[in-house]
């Protein structure tokens, strides 16, 4: 019994292995270029100034970003 769980492991971990090499090139969906990531200043700007118009302090504890293709 032990040893046919080995084998059927080793299956299942390469093709999991297997799997997870892939999700990156599947992600870029046919996009050759980079991508960088910044902060959404705009964004953050235009709540800033809501926010001091009304009285409101704003901390960003998680800035938004902006994904930017080169």
């Amino acid at each position: 019994m032990n040893t046919a769980r080995k084998p059927l492991f080793l299956a299942f971990a390469a093709l999991l292995l297997a799997g997870c090499a892939t999700t990156d090139t599947a992600s870029l969906s046919g996009r050759t270029g980079k991508a960088t990531v910044h902060a959404d200043v705009a964004y953050i700007q235009a709540v800033e100034k809501a926010a001091k118009e009304a009285g409101v302090g704003v901390v960003w504890v998680n800035p938004p970003m902006e994904r930017r293709d080169d």
